[in-house]
């Protein structure tokens, strides 16, 4: 297949539509609930993946390793849990999951490999883990990247000339 070529039965869809989907009306565990260091501003704009999860799943529990966080989203009411995923199935034993979400958390993660392990401890015989990674070859992240090596050349060159606030040399 070349490059150009259709992929018959493809079709585009939002990484957050298709995990709420899988989730409706599943006990969820979500592993790097927060989304730190932004849940507060990714729950205000919407865009706050466990409220989304929340809202369709029949039960979800949110762990993550970010004690400010977790105890800012219980207070917004969500079953949140400061537990590491490298040691989750012994905070567990009484309880499984019919899915266990690790939506862009994986890459963080110190061993990938005993997270999947603990992930299966937890999960019910017919669980499902959803695993998803950032794209890195996103035109987004592809433009901040090109353009970040610019942008600290312009500030060296900045401070190497002495200029103060307001003098700035700009690309």
């Amino acid at each position: 297949m070349g490059i150009g070529k259709k992929i018959v039965g493809s079709k585009s869809v939002s990484r957050d539509s298709f995990i709420v989907d899988l989730c409706k009306n599943k006990r969820v565990l979500h592993v790097g609930c927060t989304d730190y260091p932004f849940f507060k501003k990714a729950y205000e704009q919407g865009y706050f993946l466990h409220e989304k999860v929340s809202k369709a799943a029949k039960k979800v529990v949110g762990i993550d390793i970010a004690h400010a966080d977790i105890t800012e989203m219980r207070e917004y009411g969500y079953d949140a849990r400061v537990i590491d995923a490298q040691e989750m199935s012994s905070s567990f034993q009484e309880e499984s999951f019919e899915i266990v979400l690790l939506a862009d958390v994986i890459e963080h993660i110190e061993n990938p490999g005993k997270v999947i392990r603990e992930s299966i401890k937890v999960l019910e015989k017919e669980g499902l883990i959803i695993v998803t990674v950032p794209n890195t070859f996103g035109i987004i992240r592809f433009l901040k990247s090109f353009f970040r090596p610019f942008d600290r050349l312009v500030k060296g060159i900045n401070g190497a000339l002495g200029r103060g606030r307001g003098e700035h040399l700009s690309v």
